[in-house]
């Protein structure tokens, strides 16, 4: 049950025992001496599904395992166990075509969209290529292809000729969705994709990826530390650390009847995120309502 109506349907995501290790730098008296490296396990048997039109809200500190998480999923790190089945696709078997259709229908974007964007291209350009490197253009001109893809993040399609450079952070990150959206995704994982901006512009980028969520029956993995954030717009959410999921469930329950002391101290950080009142000011759940401190 989501806590904007409904989310009907088996998973469209299943994540099961996911690990993840890392090996660290050894010294030269390392080396000499024989010290074996450490392991760092970055994610600890992490599992959740995710349903079509479903927001899954993973938080944690920094350096819990929430970007790697969410990077293993479209196999950008390779996990070292567990489980990944999109569909029925078992996404870790998968090679060549069938991980680039997988990587197609599961989008990322990331928190730096100017890290990400191509800055010689213009942004019609960077939305044109995914269209056409994934076949989504079909019948439509190359130019009214990027204009309904600059529409549906709420830009006009004269920004098509400007270049990430002439661009603010938020509409950056808009042209980052826009790009996502021109594979023809079913999930998109948003890894911290509005911690570096301004609150005001967060908001609305919120409001964006809930309006997509409706439009498009996209489901989403929303990755960020911010619980204000996740309070405005999760149906679940998943509370990391030290690469382990510590507490998990509906984000009403988790935001106020936390369980985890871990849970405890990270809401003690903030503002309480009360989800049926307060949650990020402006953001709008499904229903319609605003949600306002």
């Amino acid at each position: 049950m989501s806590i904007f109506g409904e989310v009907p349907g088996p998973p469209l995501l299943s994540v099961t025992g996911l690990v993840k290790e890392f090996s660290s730098r050894r010294t030269v008296g390392d080396w000499l001496r024989r010290v074996p490296a450490k392991i760092l396990r970055a994610v600890d048997d992490v599992s959740f599904t995710l349903r079509r039109g479903e927001i899954l809200g993973i938080a944690g500190e920094s350096g819990s395992g929430k970007s790697t998480t969410a990077r293993c999923i479209t196999r950008m790190i390779e996990p070292d166990a567990g489980e990944i089945q999109f569909r029925d696709i078992n996404v870790r078997a998968m090679t060549g075509a069938g991980l680039r259709d997988v990587r197609r229908r599961i989008q990322m974007v990331f928190q730096d969209p100017y890290a990400s964007l191509n800055p010689r291209l213009s942004v019609g350009s960077a939305i044109l290529e995914v269209g056409r490197v994934h076949r989504q253009i079909g019948s439509q001109s190359p130019k009214g292809f990027v204009a309904e893809q600059l529409g549906n993040v709420r830009l006009p399609a004269s920004f098509a000729t400007r270049r990430p450079r002439d661009l603010s952070g938020g509409q950056r990150q808009r042209v980052a969705i826009a790009r996502a959206l021109a594979a023809g995704p079913e999930i998109i994982i948003a890894d911290e994709a509005v911690s570096a901006l301004d609150v005001s512009i967060q908001t609305e980028i919120v409001n964006l990826f809930l309006d997509l969520r409706d439009s498009h029956g996209l489901a989403i993995v929303f990755v960020s530390h911010q619980l204000p954030v996740l309070a405005g717009m999760a149906d679940h959410v998943a509370i990391m650390r030290a690469g382990a999921v510590v507490e998990h469930g509906p984000t009403v329950d988790v935001f106020e009847r936390p369980q985890h002391p871990y849970t405890v101290a990270l809401l003690e950080a903030y503002p309480h995120p009360d989800v049926t009142k307060d949650g990020m000011a402006g953001a709008k759940p499904r229903n319609g309502k605003e949600i306002s401190r």
